[in-house]
């Protein structure tokens, strides 16, 4: 049975002769003629490329919306992530639930099941 080689070992090897990078020069300039910009408009109006609208300065400078604060952070003992896609009034109501009681979004989620469950039974 052979051993393999290794990786941290060294092996004498061969010198090798020092790299000649003299060949290696970069180019001057584009290697063929650049279009005229007409052409090259003509040439995308052939294939139905269309230019981008120019963004207005106030729609460059439009403000960001505020992000939604999702309560208080804390340590509560949950380990499994619940990823789920739900409508945008669902997700207000259970932040506003999960705020107005000073809930997490799972302690909020948590007792939403209880009170199903509660509802259930009877």
């Amino acid at each position: 049975m052979t051993e393999r080689a290794s990786i941290f070992e060294e092996e004498e090897a061969l010198p090798l002769p020092p790299l000649n990078v003299a060949a290696f020069v970069p180019e001057n300039g584009p290697t063929r003629p650049v279009p005229p910009p007409a052409e090259v408009e003509a040439a995308a109006a052939r294939a139905n490329f269309h230019k981008r609208p120019v963004m207005s300065a106030a729609r460059k400078q439009a403000p960001t919306p505020e992000p939604v604060n999702h309560g208080p952070r804390r340590r509560t003992g949950r380990d499994h992530q619940f990823t789920t896609k739900i409508r945008r009034e669902t997700h207000d109501q259970i932040i506003a639930v999960a705020a107005k009681h000073g809930w997490g979004l799972g302690e909020c989620i948590e007792h939403a099941m209880e009170a199903l469950a509660q509802g259930e039974k009877t």
